[in-house]
């Protein structure tokens, strides 16, 4: 990962901003006061509405304003009923389920953001301490002159912190950059109204409205992730505001640029809004300001915060925000602030705070860092080398990123979308057809332009360009054109064709079947349908005698259509008796459940098994502290309440919440258990073709016997005296089955790494050998762990055998094959030069 830097950017409040700061702070506090001698709910919730009002008023003039003018409305609609009421607001479900959480804040910002948004705005209004209508009316008259002074704060435009913002973002080249690629910036606020108020003058800053995007908890998930793909891909768009909504499971690496206009009261979410760029794929470093008025109470305890957490980052480098939220939870912040607003100057008080967060982010903090080195990895060596190997076979099958390109401009051309050539196989997508747009594949959506896209990952990143998105199968666009492709055209599958294997890898026609096959977990969605984990195509072909063959993982690049005579031919001369479809369908399901649909269950259990126990030790091990905790704790406030005090906190609550705990751990273990529970589902026929070797079309019968019979001879010598040396150098290596397209021999050598091997065999003195589509595509993807065995089959019996490493680099392979090209002839003996003694 790139570095990451966070620095603060302090400010103070104009003498305007300062008196409306104080006049409200000392309201919050004296309603804070009135509310302690409430107790129960009504303490609660008076004391979480008052909280949120003060941290409105230090996120801007409008949300101070706002705030107070809702508040101040309905505590007036209360004062009219009072009498009926009986002086009582009846919450919604979410505030009362905020209210019984609010002694502990880091519970309650586990909810999702629209929710918190929700109940923030329904307590701020609703919840007073007022026991009488006097005292209501008297609180309604301190809001109307509060909100008096705050209209005059607004009307003035006297707005140091987004001053503050301005000129930093001045500094940074941000309003002014002209860089082909310029930097993207994300601005975190807590609250609605200040999103709206900074995106209206960012928007009036910059003269263009269409530069600014914006996330908050009101917007649909979906709604959402448009705006996350529109601000990654749209160059146009280069700031995004966004409340905390936009840490929830979103990617923004896009952005390397963050400002947090608002800071929360937790430290976790800073961990969070950073991790929104800090993440995997981010090529940049990262920077993040942190705006404080350090003339305030609670901005006094954040800077002293961020000057000690620098210090700290100083001598153990990034890893200070790994941890932050663990050395300092987020309740014991949030107290310390409300400490400081409620005593304001004390040197008690402050000398207090400073000691919690000397000794939090001092000491505590390293040794959260050491603890935090020391944690092994749950995978065993043997679980290691097995998903190791498991990937290097991935990428050895994986489609050069040329077959994807020249497939997707085709058929995106063909679909209506415009797409035109920029950098050297980068392009701009410029239109995306509403049909594609609708199309939902995975979490993420497709949106109606992108700056930049290509098909090799090593062209995502170009010094001076655009980054781009990577077109692979996943991608919600790709995925969207094949989902279309396949409805307008899938009945081509199932109505087959002929195919013609010109480089006679077996001797007699086959019927090439193509499978869909599912394999899914314990999980269900809303309607009861399984959720599906791994989807994949499988092929199998059956030979004339019934019996079925694992044809590989791409067994169709080797082939090419058939021409028209050649298609007459094969009419003519094979005996169609065995081309029953009922027949060669069962026989291919028959073989593939017996066969390839075991492999892909083993496969994916290993995976999932790795990822399930990880998650599981993790999760463990983080909610049975917080067990241990919450029993600890309701343990101790018991033996206070024993003793005759009063705790803050009622100890029932405490062993509810230890309760709680217990049955979130037990629902998580029954999520993961259900995550274990694989099933392979019955594999499905799509479609099918004939497949006839080239030599069967041209010549006698008797002659392409004698010539299969010869070859198959030689190639079962060659590949067993590369079986005799693998072993012979150690490794252990395994026959692949006939006709495997790519390679013949998986061999793993001392370290526990994958070799794929190809081997030709030839008799002695024969002038040319071809390499197929397939094993050049493998050759190509795995680079120096493709061997080319070469043999030379003498027909006195012996065998000679020769490596060629690494055949890409060494013929000087082009990664492109043009589409015409299903394979590429090579002179023998050349080859046989240039190879080695194998090792």
């Amino acid at each position: 990962f790139p570095e990451r830097h966070a620095s603060t950017v302090p400010f103070e409040l104009s003498p305007l901003e300062h008196e409306l700061y104080e006049a409200v702070t000392t309201y919050v506090v004296e309603e804070m006061n009135r509310a302690d001698r409430l107790g129960g709910s009504q303490r609660s919730a008076v004391g979480f509405a008052l909280t949120v009002l003060q941290r409105r008023l230090a996120s801007s003039p409008e949300a101070i304003f706002c705030s107070l003018q809702r508040r101040r409305e309905r505590l007036e609609g209360q004062l009219k009923e009072y009498r009926t009421r009986a002086g009582r607001v009846e919450l919604s479900p979410t505030a009362r389920a905020v209210v019984e959480e609010s002694d502990d804040i880091d519970e309650v910002e586990e909810w999702e953001a629209a929710e918190i948004e929700e109940a923030e705005e329904e307590l701020v209004k609703n919840a007073s301490a007022a026991r009488n209508v006097v005292e209501l009316h008297r609180e309604v008259e301190t809001l109307r002159a509060l909100e008096e002074r705050a209209k005059a704060v607004r009307r003035s435009e006297e707005d140091r912190k987004w001053v503050a913002l301005r000129e930093l973002l001045t500094e940074k080249g941000i309003f002014t950059s002209d860089a082909a690629t310029p930097p993207k910036l994300i601005v975190f606020t807590e609250h609605r109204d200040t999103l709206k108020y900074l995106r209206n003058r960012l928007q009036r800053t910059l003269g263009r409205p269409d530069t600014i995007a914006s996330i908050d908890g009101g917007m649909h998930r979906d709604e959402r992730r448009k705006v996350q793909e529109r601000f990654s891909n749209d160059p146009d768009c280069r700031i995004l505001v966004a409340t905390d909504a936009a840490g929830e499971g979103i990617n923004l690496q896009r952005a390397n640029l963050v400002v947090n206009y608002d800071l929360p009261w937790n430290p976790n979410r800073l961990e969070q809004r950073f991790g929104r760029v800090h993440r995997i794929g981010q090529d940049k470093p990262c920077y993040m300001w942190n705006l404080v008025a350090i003339n305030t109470r609670e901005g006094q305890v954040y800077k002293l915060l961020l000057e000690k957490l620098e210090e700290q980052r100083k001598r153990f480098g990034d890893q200070v925000f790994d941890v932050l939220g663990q050395a300092l939870p987020g309740q014991q912040l949030r107290d310390l602030i409300l400490q400081a607003i409620r005593e304001g100057e004390s040197p008690r008080a402050r000398a207090y705070w400073e000691q919690v967060i000397d000794d939090r982010i001092g000491e505590g903090l390293s040794d959260l860092i050491r603890e935090r080195a020391l944690i092994s990895d749950v995978l065993t060596t043997d679980q290691v080398a097995e998903v190791r190997r498991m990937m290097e076979e991935a990428a050895a099958r994986r489609l050069q990123p040329h077959y994807v390109q020249n497939f997707f401009v085709q058929a995106f051309t063909k679909l209506g979308g415009q797409i035109r050539p920029r950098e050297k196989d980068r392009f701009e997508i410029t239109r995306v057809p509403g049909e594609l747009q609708s199309i939902r594949k995975g979490t993420r959506p497709v949106v109606g332009r992108y700056e930049r896209v290509c098909f090799d990952k090593n062209l995502a990143r170009l010094p001076g360009s655009p980054e781009a998105e990577v077109l692979a199968p996943g991608h919600p666009l790709l995925d969207a054109v094949v989902h279309v492709f396949i409805e307008r055209h899938g009945d081509l599958l199932r109505r087959g064709t002929v195919l013609v294997d010109d480089s006679a890898t077996f001797d007699e026609p086959r019927i090439l079947c193509y499978l869909d096959h599912s394999i899914t977990d314990g999980r269900t969605d809303s309607a009861g349908r399984s959720h599906t984990v791994s989807r994949r195509f499988v092929f199998v072909a059956i030979t004339e005698n019934g019996k079925g063959l694992d044809a590989g993982y791409a067994p169709y690049l080797d082939y090419r259509p058939a021409t028209q005579a050649e298609a007459d031919r094969a009419r003519r001369t094979i005996d169609g008796s065995w081309l029953l479809p009922q027949k060669v369908e069962s026989a291919a399901m028959d073989f593939a459940i017996c066969n390839i649909v075991p492999h892909h269950l083993r496969e994916v259990q290993t995976l999932t098994e790795a990822r399930v126990s990880r998650t599981w030790e993790a999760v463990k091990q983080r909610l049975t502290r917080e067990i241990n905790d919450w029993d600890n704790r309701a343990n101790r406030l018991w033996e206070e309440q024993r003793r005759g005090r009063q705790p803050k906190i009622n100890p029932e609550n405490a062993r509810r919440r230890a309760d709680e705990l217990k049955e979130r751990l037990e629902r998580r273990r029954a999520e993961l258990d259900a995550e274990r529970h694989l099933q392979a589902r019955p594999p499905v026929l799509v479609g099918a073709a004939l497949v006839v070797p080239a030599h069967l079309l041209a010549g006698d019968s008797r002659e392409v016997a004698d010539h299969a019979r010869e070859r198959r001879e030689v190639e079962q010598r060659a590949v067993a005296a590369v079986v005799d040396t693998e072993k012979a150098l150690g490794r252990n290596p395994e026959v692949m089955p006939p006709g495997n397209p790519g390679f013949d021999i998986r061999s793993i050598d001392a370290e526990g790494h994958l070799l794929f091997i190809e081997v030709k065999g030839r008799i002695t003195g024969a002038d040319t050998v071809t390499l197929t589509r397939n094993e050049l595509l493998t050759a190509l993807n795995t680079e120096n762990r493709f061997i080319l065995a070469l043999v030379d089959v003498n027909p006195d019996g012996t065998e000679q055998v020769r490596y060629l490493r690494n055949p890409p680099a060494e013929l000087e392979l082009r990664p492109r094959l043009h589409e015409a090209e299903r394979a590429i002839t090579y002179d023998w003996r050349k080859l046989w030069e240039r190879s080695g003694t194998p090792r």
